[in-house]
């Protein structure tokens, strides 16, 4: 079973990362921290031999950081991989601009963000590929199906998203998530079951188990071919089960 599924996504539902296009990118507005960027103790130490403020462009984007790092620190939020492609978190939803966006929002179950969604979706909007713990209860659904829908959105192709779950009942929790989350959106998730395997419809997201999806592809029913989002939900759990 693991080397279908893994041959399954390595092939017919490879993303191709060069078919990428160009995305209007979210604003990325700075860290909202307790204390002001230019408080008594960051402007005491960012002054040069002289007494005068250092405000060069290298100086700033230290204090920043050292300011994003409070942040994540204070939340317990713990980040890993090239510091480059590693955006700041948000402190709101309303930092995520666009319709899209906005729509979702409406329909999320939050009011703020989670520390996992905080850190997680600004990554996400970006295009980058990520790999994500938190404890159970502390929106993981939300911090990938938002980043999701809003990509999803954004492609013509007919099915470009595959999100698996280790068992049955998880996928049709997600599967739930994600519909309530696309309400008001022109974009529909199946449930693969052997039920509908044979009926891909006009669904843009696809939420499947590893053996409900090998069988499908073997019996030839859908076709992954556009397939540019993958996301793999309990992984640890996902990769047992197979």
């Amino acid at each position: 079973m693991a080397d279908d599924i893994f041959h399954l996504l390595s092939t017919a539902a490879r993303i191709d990362k060069s078919k990428r296009k160009k995305r209007m990118l979210p604003k990325q507005p700075a860290v909202k921290v307790t204390h002001d960027a230019w408080d008594e103790d960051e402007t005491s130490k960012s002054r040069d031999r002289k007494g005068k403020r250092d405000t060069s462009e290298e100086k700033l984007a230290q204090i920043h950081q050292e300011q994003v790092n409070a942040f994540r620190n204070s939340l317990n939020i713990k980040v890993k991989g090239d510091a480059k492609r590693i955006l700041d978190p948000i402190s709101s939803f309303d930092e995520l601009e666009g319709r899209t966006s906005q729509v979702i929002g409406r329909n999320v179950p939050w009011k703020t963000p989670t520390p996992i969604q905080m850190q997680a979706i600004p990554i996400l909007l970006h295009g980058e590929d990520i790999m994500a713990t938190a404890p159970t209860g502390s929106g993981k659904t939300g911090a990938f199906v938002w980043p999701l829908i809003w990509h999803v959105a954004k492609t013509k192709e007919r099915l470009s998203a595959l999100v698996m779950a280790p068992t049955h009942e998880l996928a049709v929790q997600l599967h739930s998530q994600i519909q309530q989350m696309c309400n008001n959106l022109p974009i529909r998730a199946q449930l693969l079951q052997k039920s509908n395997a044979k009926q891909q419809g006009n669904a843009q997201i696809l939420v499947a188990t590893p053996k409900r999806l090998v069988d499908s592809q073997k019996e030839e029913w859908i076709k992954l071919d556009d397939i540019r989002f993958i996301v793999l939900d309990e992984a640890d759990r996902l990769l047992e089960s197979m």
